[in-house]
């Protein structure tokens, strides 16, 4: 009975102290042993690995596998789902044409920030109608009546704007006579 515990005892030492097959080992081979890491639960666990040499590694704080992905919104370890800015899981976010997460488009004649995206007009209402006159003001009527300028000026004999040349006592514009009592058209000064 000694000898058939001796012979198990010296199988279960070299069965997995010696090296078969050599170019297996994944780590370092010393004196016919393989060093490496020889925790199954270690991201470089080594099989062959017969002798412990502190070198396991593994999966990283807050990864979900040795190579350091991360799990995404489903619970895939490395998958690509993300939350949108909408809150939903591997949702498309806010569809185009609408300005947030319910489908509201924006208000007619602006853009979602609140632009206008229309002419503004002189009161400065977004798509308004109201224009400046030809004399500036806004919402004006222009010139008056029969007047040349928009200060109300009419033209003068000679033809000038708010000019002030006036026709004399016999037709004459800038002339000077005052008087023609017969109305003869020859001056009686």
């Amino acid at each position: 009975m000694k000898k058939l515990i001796f012979i198990t005892l010296v199988l279960l030492l070299t069965c997995n102290e010696s090296l078969s097959p050599e170019e297996d080992c994944g780590g370092e081979i010393i004196g016919g042993y393989c060093y490496g890491c020889t925790d199954p639960n270690a991201c470089n666990w080594d099989p062959w690995a017969s002798r412990f040499n502190n070198s396991c590694t593994y999966i990283p704080e807050g990864a979900c596998d040795c190579e350091g992905k991360i799990y995404d919104c489903l619970g895939l370890c490395g998958g690509t789902a993300v939350i949108d800015e909408c809150n939903v899981c591997g949702g498309d976010g806010i569809a185009d044409g609408t300005c947030d997460c319910d489908g509201n488009g924006p208000i007619e004649n602006y853009d979602c920030t609140g632009n206008c995206i229309v002419t503004v007009d002189c009161t400065g209402e977004c798509g308004g109608s109201i224009a400046e006159d030809e004399c500036g003001v806004c919402g004006g009527n222009g010139k008056p009546e029969g007047a040349c300028d928009c200060n109300g000026n009419i033209y003068d004999c000679a033809g000038e704007c708010g000019g002030d040349a006036e026709l004399d006592a016999i037709g004459l514009c800038g002339g000077t006579c005052t008087n023609d009592t017969n109305g003869d058209g020859v001056c009686d000064d």
